[in-house]
């Protein structure tokens, strides 16, 4: 009896798995980014070009990131700006939103047991990780040994057709000075 009651509970454990397994992002899929350190706060765009995060909303398209490929690494966008994520590889310093990506915005995505880190492509700083700075107000360069650094994901589901439709009518506005929030 005891080895049938410990074959239900590895089976049991074995059925869970899947429940825990860490949300990988893939390109060409559109995310909504939780921050770990603030509950029920999603990653959006703020005024002028800064990034921070506002209450969760899966309805918003300002909460919406669509994900692009970059070689191994990925480039983030926002759905309701169309503009870039972009690191500014100093501590304490702001990530930004930019319309023609550069080398800043290739990002690479690690993941910390069921969370992700998103930090530039090949930024060495040990404190270039994106995270909520709340004295800020704004998504900073920092550490990974803060809850703020650490983020999930959730895929929302979009056609490629409603993503191509997004970007079209984003063609002609201009967000790089004006309050989008």
């Amino acid at each position: 009896m005891k080895m049938i009651t410990s074959l239900r509970t590895v089976l049991s454990m074995l059925l869970l798995l899947p429940l825990m397994a860490v949300a990988q992002i893939e390109g060409g899929k559109v995310y909504m980014f939780m921050n770990s350190g603030n509950a029920g706060r999603a990653l959006a765009p703020g005024s002028s070009s800064n990034v921070t995060i506002t209450n969760a909303d899966n309805g918003s398209i300002n909460q919406r990131w669509y994900v692009e490929t970059a070689g191994s690494s990925f480039r983030v966008r926002s759905m309701g700006t169309g503009l870039y994520l972009r690191s500014s590889k100093a501590t304490s310093q702001n990530w930004t939103l930019v319309d023609t990506p550069d080398a800043n915005c290739t990002l690479d995505v690690v993941t910390v047991g069921d969370k992700l880190t998103l930090r530039a492509k090949g930024d060495v700083n040990e404190s270039g990780y994106m995270h909520y700075g709340n004295g800020t107000g704004t998504i900073v360069c920092w550490s990974t040994n803060a809850p703020a650094t650490l983020w999930t994901v959730t895929e929302i589901a979009m056609t490629e057709e409603e993503i191509a439709q997004n970007w079209e009518e984003l063609k002609d506005v201009n967000f790089t000075t004006e309050e989008y929030n």
